[in-house]
C-alpha cells in the first residue's frame, strides 16, 4: 500500500476528531465527556453517576473509568515465570508471603489461579487428641484393663 492511503486515512481522523470537539458530540451523536464529567468520575460511584446522567450508560461510565485509569487494573495470569514463582510458593508459604510477592493481586484472585493450575496448598499437621501414656509401663496394663488407665 502507498504511503499516501495511509496519510489520507490518519488526515480523515484528525478532521473528525477536530469536528467531534467542535460540536461536542461523536460521529454517532453521543456527547463528548467534559472536565466536569470526568471529574464526577474521580469521586462517585459509577451507579452513582448513572442516576444523576441519564445520557450516560453503566457500560459507557465503567469505560470511561478504565480509560482514564480510575478503576482497579484487571491482571491476567500468563507469565511463566509467575506460575513458577506461584507453583514454588503456593504449598507452604503464609498467605501474607503469598499476597507479599503478588501485590497485583488479592488472596481469592491468588488462589483460584493456584487452582486452576492444579496447585494445591500442604495440608496441616494432624493435632494429638486424647491422653498421652505417660510410659510404656502403663501403656501395657491399659491394654490389660481395656484402654483405661
Amino acid at each position: 500500500m502507498l504511503l499516501s492511503f495511509h496519510a489520507r486515512g490518519a488526515a480523515i481522523s484528525e478532521r473528525n476528531r477536530r469536528r467531534a470537539q467542535r460540536e461536542g458530540a461523536t460521529i454517532n451523536g453521543d456527547k463528548l465527556w467534559t472536565d466536569e464529567e470526568i471529574d464526577i468520575l474521580r469521586h462517585h460511584h459509577p451507579q452513582e453517576i448513572a442516576r444523576k446522567r441519564p445520557h450516560r450508560t453503566p457500560r459507557g461510565i465503567e469505560m470511561k473509568r478504565i480509560r482514564s485509569g480510575l478503576s482497579k487494573q484487571i491482571h491476567f495470569w500468563t507469565a511463566a515465570a509467575e506460575m513458577s514463582k506461584l507453583r514454588r510458593m503456593y504449598p507452604k508459604s503464609s498467605q501474607e508471603e503469598i499476597c507479599a510477592a503478588f501485590p497485583h493481586s488479592t488472596w481469592v484472585n491468588i488462589s483460584q489461579a493456584a487452582r486452576y493450575h492444579g496447585f494445591r496448598r500442604e495440608k496441616p499437621a494432624y493435632k494429638p487428641t486424647g491422653r498421652t501414656w505417660p510410659s510404656t509401663k502403663y501403656a501395657r496394663n491399659a491394654t490389660r484393663l481395656g484402654g483405661q488407665w
